[in-house]
């Protein structure tokens, strides 16, 4: 299969993200910085990124944004934690 990157904060989704997708067959990488995982997708060719959309500090969304900028059509899933329709709408997410 391909490589997908995780970026996330928290380890232990990190964890189970990756249990699941090698079990999947896909290679895992995981990235824990915003510019850490913005310079692997300017340099790495990945088949997909997840990452979580933290109202608090929207680094999932600030990623997307810089990446789409370059035209990386890279397919993105963004996954929250806790579902708050007013930061969803007032960050156009």
């Amino acid at each position: 299969m391909g490589t997908i990157l995780v970026f996330n904060a928290i380890k232990a989704i990190r964890l189970s993200l990756k249990e699941f997708l090698e079990f999947e067959s896909y290679n895992v990488e995981f990235e824990e910085e915003l510019n850490s995982a913005y310079s692997k997708l300017i340099s790495t060719e990945y088949d997909a990124v997840i990452c979580d959309i933290d109202p608090s500090r929207m680094e999932g969304v600030a990623l997307l944004e810089k990446v789409r900028q370059n035209n990386n059509k890279t397919p993105f899933l963004m996954m929250v934690k806790e579902l708050d329709l007013d930061v969803i709408v007032k960050n156009h997410i």
